[in-house]
């Protein structure tokens, strides 16, 4: 019979229990971490602080960058510019030698950087072309671009000629009785500006000085009537030589004929007729369909219109 082998009855020895779950790490305590956070509007607020540090960084190094690159580029393009003036609402008679004069005079007073806006150029500019004597007043200069300059200002007007014969010239005047920087040989001037003659006074030592004398304000006031009339350019002068004595203007037409005018339309007197009547009267001489002429069509004579009833001799 065979021999039953015995059962061991020896336990074996446990090592330990495995599971899945020991491999995985604890979970971590997100509410402990949470509140170990700053609020979220502090994060906000520094995040827009950072990027208006990063901004600022940016334009600055741009600033640093270009600036002297620009100012290079001026410098250089300085060189190879030629500077134009403007000048706004010039006149008509703002022409040839004059307008390069003054062209000229405005460029030659930019000696400085054109992008420092220290300088004095542009007050330069304006004292020296106020100095010309060809402008009233200038209210602006101004740098549109490098190479442009802009002129805001009033122009002196011509406006007659007051014939000095001391030093046989035509001087050019504006309708205040200012000494324009211009003058002509007598009867060499180029526009048909009416003249004065017979001045007690010499001409003012600058220009944009008034004339003295009461003889020139007198043909001041009698041009301001006389070009306004239709028949003005047959008026050659007005003669003042007789002003200051016997209050008396003169009229000289293109035919040579003198028209004694008598006293300044704005000294009124009772041994004459009104400056209305006076221009009423040449008017009608004028629409006379035989002669249109102020002077009758008469040459080498006088005719005294001071009275109620014309003169002529």
């Amino acid at each position: 019979m065979a021999r039953k082998k015995k059962r061991s009855t020896k336990k074996k020895k446990k090592t330990g229990s495995w599971s899945l779950r020991s491999l995985v790490p604890p979970m971590p305590d997100w509410s402990a971490i949470g509140e170990s956070m700053p609020p979220r509007e502090n994060v906000f607020k520094a995040a827009r602080i950072t990027g208006w540090a990063l901004c600022l960084a940016v334009v600055a190094g741009s600033l640093a960058w270009g600036v002297p690159r620009l100012e290079a580029y001026a410098i250089e393009y300085a060189g190879d510019y030629s500077v134009q003036v403007e000048l706004v609402d010039q006149p008509a008679w703002v022409s040839g030698n004059l307008e390069r004069k003054l062209h000229m005079t405005a460029i030659e007073q930019l000696q400085g950087d054109p992008l420092d806006r220290s300088s004095d150029d542009l007050e330069n500019v304006r004292e020296a072309l106020l100095d010309t004597g060809w402008f009233t007043q200038i209210e602006q200069v101004h740098r549109r671009h490098l190479d442009l300059i802009e002129v805001h200002g009033r122009f002196a007007r011509p406006h007659a000629l007051i014939r000095d014969t001391r030093d046989e010239l035509d001087y050019l005047i504006d309708p205040e009785g200012r000494l324009l920087p211009h003058a002509f040989r007598i009867g060499d001037a180029v526009v048909e500006y009416p003249v004065i003659v017979g001045t007690a006074r010499p001409r003012p030592p600058r220009t944009g000085e008034k004339w003295p004398g009461a003889d020139v304000d007198a043909a001041l006031s009698l041009l301001e009537e006389i070009l306004a009339q239709e028949w003005r350019s047959q008026v050659e002068a007005v003669d003042v030589s007789r002003y200051l004595s016997d209050q008396r203007l003169d009229l000289l037409t293109d035919r040579g004929v003198r028209i004694i005018w008598g006293r300044a339309p704005n000294d009124v007197s009772m041994g004459e007729v009104s400056t209305e009547e006076k221009i009423a009267y040449l008017t009608r001489l004028y629409e006379i369909p035989d002669y249109r002429r102020i002077d009758g069509g008469f040459t080498g004579t006088e005719l005294d219109i001071r009275g109620l009833t014309a003169s002529q001799r």
